[in-house]
């Protein structure tokens, strides 16, 4: 199988749920990090989602900085804030 599809995911509130479990249908693909603005927000994210290896960030910056090689991301903030 080829590489993975590495993914972010920006904003950990409600809407990222439904991307989340859309990527986990999509073999090609991984969510492998995301961040929010609440501090320990995306890592709490990632816990209750069983997803132990994924990393969370508190800002999109410290995400970029660990996963420089992210194939892709899934903005899910505000609309007024894309």
């Amino acid at each position: 199988m080829a590489r993975k599809l590495k993914i972010g995911i920006i904003g950990t509130g409600g809407i990222a749920g439904a991307h989340l479990r859309s990527y986990k249908t999509i073999e090609e693909a991984e969510v492998v990090a995301g961040c929010d603005i609440v501090p320990g927000k995306a890592a709490k994210f990632f816990e209750k989602n069983d997803m132990p290896d994924a990393k969370g960030f508190d800002s999109k910056e410290e995400m970029a900085a660990a996963f420089p090689d992210l194939d892709g991301v899934s903005v899910c903030t505000y609309n007024s804030t894309h």
